[in-house]
């Protein structure tokens, strides 16, 4: 799902997720037990979102300093530069926007730690306050129409989310997308239910809302933009029998159970 707004310039952004500091919660002691296939406590998933969101006529250059170093040559490149990041990176937000400023580049923060503590970041020129919705709209007519840094810090904050689509409250897909949401900690607010794959797909293709749905089924879809979740969402299936399950029955427990990897059934 990408932005209504219709830029009228074009723009170069450049999209940098902030190293994460060392520490016990992010993980780092664990990282060489994974023979250098991990480098990172999470993907960046919020900055990601916003990057994908951006007008379709821009140039996005997407850089996670978990894997590289932003360089000079791409602070050269862009017109802006968009960063996000939690409290524990917050020493890496406050250096990534010292370098560019260096380079003379507005700096465009978002985020749950300038949400939370916009006051820690009075050297950012523009701070997103709040989750992807109007404000996004907002940052993005106002890079349109500035190539410059703001002569004072602007703030601009989200009033109206996006709108989200998913299956009836008490369904199993329902459930499954409001425990995610509750284990985030986010209010899970439907705008629209529906019953049908289909119709989620209709709807987030059409820029009416944003979904979230089973990777397979999200490879079906056609003309819609996907970004992978972690951790996934779970969903819990119990299989229930007869006490004497006819000789169908009887092969379809074992199957799946085996499948499952659960030993025998009935």
């Amino acid at each position: 799902m990408r932005t209504r707004y219709r830029p009228v310039n074009r723009r170069r952004v450049l999209c940098v997720y902030p190293e994460y500091a060392r520490s016990f919660g992010t993980f780092q002691h664990a990282y060489p037990l994974f023979g250098g296939r991990v480098r990172a406590f999470m993907p960046p998933q919020g900055l990601l979102v916003a990057a994908a969101y951006l007008p379709e006529t821009w140039d996005v250059r997407f850089v996670d300093e978990n894997s590289r170093r932003a360089t000079d040559e791409d602070f050269r490149w862009a017109d802006a530069v968009l960063t996000s990041g939690m409290h524990v990176q917050r020493a890496r937000i406050r250096d990534l926007i010292a370098r560019a400023h260096a380079h003379g580049r507005a700096v465009v923060l978002g985020g749950p730690s300038v949400s939370s503590c916009p006051e820690d970041y009075p050297d950012a020129d523009v701070l997103h306050l709040g989750e992807l919705g109007d404000a996004t709209d907002e940052v993005i007519e106002y890079l349109d129409g500035h190539a410059d840094r703001p002569a004072g810090q602007l703030r601009f904050e989200t009033g109206e989310r996006l709108a989200l689509v998913d299956f009836p409250r008490g369904t199993g897909a329902r459930r499954q997308t409001d425990d995610a949401f509750a284990a985030a900690g986010l209010p899970h607010t439907v705008r629209f239910e529906v019953n049908l794959m289909e119709l989620v797909e209709r709807f987030v293709r059409h820029g009416l809302a944003v979904g979230i749905v089973p990777a397979l089924i999200a490879e079906g879809f056609q003309g819609v933009v996907q970004i992978p979740l972690q951790p996934t969402p779970t969903r819990r299936v119990h299989l229930v029998w007869q006490r004497l399950p006819t000789p169908a029955a009887r092969a379809f427990v074992e199957a799946v159970l085996s499948r499952a990897g659960a030993g025998s059934g009935p």
